[in-house]
């Protein structure tokens, strides 16, 4: 495999740090409060959907570009806020989507995230008639 184009439709969720809970005696981390984690893994699960079914992930070194598109909301015209330089932290939205496409036993294109030795990653307002909100994902072997 040299490279692969994936596009996953849906609004992009973060993925931020794991927070210590004590439980007894036990100390668990869990990926935050509320709705979070199941809108995470929703989320998640549609990025996994997406991906295309491959015998062997990328073993190698790859380089990933990944572009995140949001819709504008109403009351922020481009005059006000051309880009998107609110939440969600585009590094957050990359750990999401880095986490998704790693082989899990059942799914993933990659071995292991760590594989990745470039990555650039965007986030951007829709525009109006163009693509929904969602991720375009580029992923491409580098050759020595």
């Amino acid at each position: 495999m040299d490279a692969i184009t994936i596009t996953v439709d849906g609004k992009p969720e973060s993925q931020g740090s794991k927070t210590p809970v004590r439980r007894g005696a036990k100390i668990m981390l869990i990926e935050g409060t509320g709705d979070k984690p199941k809108r995470l893994n929703t989320w998640r699960n549609s990025i996994r959907a997406a991906l295309p079914q491959v015998e062997v992930p990328f073993e190698d070194a790859v380089k990933v570009a990944l572009v995140f598109r949001f819709d504008r909301p109403k009351s922020v015209p481009v005059s006000k806020r051309r880009h998107m330089t609110v939440k969600p932290d585009v590094d957050k939205l990359a750990r999401a989507v880095l986490d998704s496409l790693t082989f899990n036993g059942e799914t993933g294109v990659l071995k292991d995230d760590c594989r990745v030795v470039s990555l650039t990653a965007h986030k951007e307002y829709v525009v109006e008639g163009g693509e929904s909100q969602g991720v375009s994902i580029w992923i491409e072997s580098v050759t020595e």
